[in-house]
């Protein structure tokens, strides 16, 4: 037994200083993590997410594709009748934006969500025979149509324009798309996001 404590031990010590928040290497990941951060240059990023209104039966989606300078590509809202599972929304949510990669002919995208569940598990190579693992089977073929495709998680803090554009869907009738801006709930974030620093 002695071993395992002489090993574990460093190994804790190494996770404890990893994520430490005075450490400067875990604080600007923890800033990564904590506000929209632009792709690399030659790449874009779609940032998507969902919201459900399960007293007025319906989801709303939201995704903004944006350059490596942060220039809207496009924004779309969707409105869907129905309401399932949280999850299953943000499959969803996640199959609109590689969708929408596929329809601007990016070669270089990454997707962006807040559930880290689902973009794990769409990396994960696993077989998932539930009917959620049926929908994550449908992105992955979508993934295939992208030569350079990464799906990544986020929280809700940067990904503040796609979770706005989610919200307003459900105040739409129909599907609306922008290209090359937004609605006017977004801009003051998608200007911030474009200073220099972000």
């Amino acid at each position: 037994m002695a071993p395992l404590n002489v090993i574990k031990r460093p190994i804790l010590r190494d996770y404890e200083k990893a994520n430490a928040a005075d450490d400067p290497v875990n604080r600007e990941r923890l800033e990564h993590h904590s506000r929209w951060v632009k792709p690399d240059s030659g790449w874009v990023k779609v940032n998507v997410d969902a919201a459900l209104d399960k007293k007025g039966g319906k989801m709303g989606f939201g995704l903004i594709m944006r350059d490596h300078e942060g220039q809207v590509i496009v924004a779309k809202n969707i409105m869907r009748l129905g309401t399932w599972k949280p999850a299953v929304a943000e499959v969803l949510a996640v199959y609109f934006g590689v969708i929408s990669g596929q329809v601007q002919r990016v070669q270089q995208l990454i997707v962006e969500g807040v559930a880290k569940q689902i973009t794990d598990a769409i990396q994960d190579e696993g077989q998932n025979h539930s009917l959620l693992g049926r929908l994550i089977d449908d992105v992955r073929l979508g993934l295939n149509a992208i030569p350079k495709l990464k799906v990544e998680h986020v929280n809700r803090e940067a990904n503040k324009v796609a979770h706005r554009l989610a919200k307003l869907a459900l105040t739409q009738a129909n599907d609306i798309v922008w290209l090359e801006e937004g609605p006017l709930c977004i801009r003051d974030i998608v200007l911030t996001e474009q200073l220099p620093g972000q």
